[in-house]
């Protein structure tokens, strides 16, 4: 079992921008991958994953407002892969739930061997 924590997520409806008529990479998901990056790279040193998962998310939002809770799975989900997982296609089964908030807002995850 992995734990690792990452900056509270960006919502999947901030993730891109038209560009034209291509879709692009949001300046603030580019700004809040960079973050998730660095913290993954600091807490895990281990082989790339593999393997079927288990995947847990645990969100504490940093105020009140309404959100809607898998819309901030993708961003996290993109940031695993190729640093924790090979491909977001090994995540077989998705767990996730709302936390207190708190000051800065933060993301719990729990990677598992999927059974």
């Amino acid at each position: 079992m992995n734990k690792l924590v990452l900056p509270f997520p960006i919502s999947v409806n901030a993730m891109y921008s038209n560009l034209g008529r291509r879709r692009v990479k949001s300046k603030r998901y580019r700004i809040w991958r960079e973050k998730a990056v660095a913290m993954l790279q600091i807490q895990y040193n281990q082989k790339l994953i593999d393997y079927n998962i288990k995947l847990e998310i645990a969100l504490s939002p940093k105020d009140k407002r309404k959100r809607d809770l898998d819309n901030h799975a993708k961003a996290i989900q993109d940031a695993l892969t190729s640093l924790i997982i090979t491909d977001d296609s090994l995540i077989k089964e998705l767990y996730m739930y709302w936390l207190p908030k708190s000051k800065n807002g933060y993301a719990n995850i729990i990677i598992e061997k999927y059974k």
